[in-house]
């Protein structure tokens, strides 16, 4: 389909594949036509999917260029190491990429197995525009910047070269040749030359707590950067971001924090207006406000809580669940309901107090 119209030769609408392929390549026209695609349904191809599928071709090929360069100045870190043998990583940063690389894996080896490729490409995407180019290859920088960069040299290379088997699938050509630049640099555990004929990775064991941990930070990074926008703080002016409320997660993060929103984040709790809140955190920015749009916008998040806290309610109230489901199912949705049940309370009593 292009947009909501099936391609019909009496319509006269067909569009030849080979005037996408000139103008966006191969890889995004496939990426395009398959990102999303629910099972027996028709691909609706569009401009805005044919945009995004190139933008995201042009995000994976920025982060290799990235890595390669980190690979090429630190060659003593794979000194009797290659790029797809796993580092014994000890740092938080680098512990979670991994955790997440194998919660990808095992999401996307799922997902294929199941025929559900459109929903692969969605998770896959999640993590490596989301996780890996937002967020580790950010928090990776001081350390490749200091005095010793193999940990995190050697995870990037070995997450990108998971990330390559893992999207080669749909597409072949990028991944190919940014992996036989990687391999070319940091080595190959194998005689496998090409992606095509290299093992499908495998998942490891992940760290939930830590994945939980570092989960509550990337929230909290997200909500402040919509904060700031919403404001209409430019992007280059430091912002003063007050955190208050269940913050113990991430206490020890408050600088990186403000490294990745441009902000001065302290953990008093001052400041002007209503806050958002996100996992029971409190977020205040130290600014002049619309009062009314403030209350607003306060109304409709508590509304949405509210409608989350129900949902969650309904669920563990349906017959059969608490006794048919499996026990950690249970347990993750009765934790999910506190965590809405307390953000609801957190809204009305920022309610309350501005009145």
């Amino acid at each position: 389909r292009v947009g909501t119209v099936k391609m019909s030769k009496s319509l006269g609408n067909v569009v030849s594949p080979v005037d996408f392929i000139e103008e966006y390549g191969a890889d995004a026209l496939r990426y395009a036509l398959v990102h999303g695609i629910a099972t027996g349904a028709d691909s609706q191809l569009s401009q805005n999917k044919l945009d995004h599928a190139r933008n995201f071709g042009n995000k994976l090929w920025n982060i290799s260029r990235f890595v390669l360069k980190q690979v090429e100045s630190h060659p003593e870190a794979f000194t009797g190491h290659a790029a797809d043998e796993r580092p014994d990583a000890r740092s938080e940063a680098a512990r979670w990429i991994l955790s997440r690389s194998d919660a990808a894996v095992a999401e996307a080896t799922r997902l294929i197995d199941g025929y559900l490729f459109g929903e692969y490409l969605v998770a896959l995407e999640s993590f490596i525009w989301g996780e890996l180019a937002d967020f580790y290859v950010e928090l990776a920088k001081p350390s490749l910047r200091g005095a010793d960069a193999t940990e995190a040299v050697r995870t990037l290379a070995y997450v990108l070269d998971r990330v390559l088997r893992l999207l080669h699938p749909s597409m072949p050509f990028i991944t190919e040749t940014i992996a036989l630049q990687l391999w070319q640099r940091a080595g190959k555990s194998d005689r496998a030359p090409s992606l095509v004929v290299s093992q499908w990775p495998k998942p490891g064991e992940r760290d939930l707590a830590l994945e939980e941990r570092v989960g509550a930070f990337i929230d909290v990074v997200r909500a402040i950067r919509n904060v700031r926008q919403e404001a209409g703080i430019d992007p280059s002016a430091r912002a003063n971001v007050a955190l208050a409320g269940h913050t113990e997660a991430v206490r020890d993060l408050a600088k990186q924090i403000g490294d990745l929103t441009h902000s001065d984040v302290t953990l008093d709790g001052r400041g002007e207006g209503a806050a958002t809140v996100i996992r029971a955190i409190e977020i205040r920015l130290v600014v002049d406000r619309d009062e009314a749009g403030e209350r607003a916008r306060l109304e409709r998040e508590l509304t949405e809580a509210r409608q989350m806290v129900q949902r969650s309610q309904d669920l563990i109230a349906k017959p059969g669940f608490a006794d048919k489901a499996p026990p950690e199912v249970v347990a993750k949705e009765r934790a999910k309901l506190a965590e809405r049940s307390e953000r609801v309370r957190l809204l009305e009593k920022e309610r309350a107090r501005k009145g």
